[in-house]
Parts: C-alpha cells; sequence; structure tokens
C-alpha cells in the first residue's frame, strides 16, 4: 500500500482529486489501531 501511496498518491483513496490529502505520522496510526483493539474487548 505505502508503495502505491508514493507511486500514485493519496488521491488513490478518494474517488477524486482533491489534493488536500496528508499522511498520518506512524505513531497517529499505532495510537489510532491501539484505540482499535482496546475498544473490542470492553
Amino acid at each position: 500500500m505505502m508503495a502505491d501511496i508514493q507511486h500514485h498518491g493519496l488521491d488513490i483513496f478518494s474517488p477524486y482529486k482533491v489534493g488536500n490529502l496528508a499522511l498520518p505520522r506512524l505513531h497517529e496510526l499505532a495510537a489510532a489501531i491501539n484505540r482499535i483493539r482496546e475498544g473490542q474487548w470492553q
């Protein structure tokens, strides 16, 4: 997925080009995944 993003840009996630998308920092992505995992056990 990261190779696709580097090659085509973040616009591959949108049905049309918006030009205002930004990649999250790695620790932000890890924190979001951690919150999802914690929510499944409650």
